[in-house]
């Protein structure tokens, strides 16, 4: 899946990520598996 964000959003999310020792696609890749778990239950 690919979408585009502004740079800031960008810096932003890569900040986060660099945070928890993790890339922005792993990142994103568990807040959407969050997502969708939320909608099972």
């Amino acid at each position: 899946m690919n979408f585009e964000i502004d740079q800031a959003a960008h810096a932003k999310l890569k900040a986060n990520a660099a945070k928890q020792g993790k890339t922005i696609r792993a990142l994103l890749t568990a807040y959407a598996k969050s997502l969708l778990a939320d909608k099972k239950a």
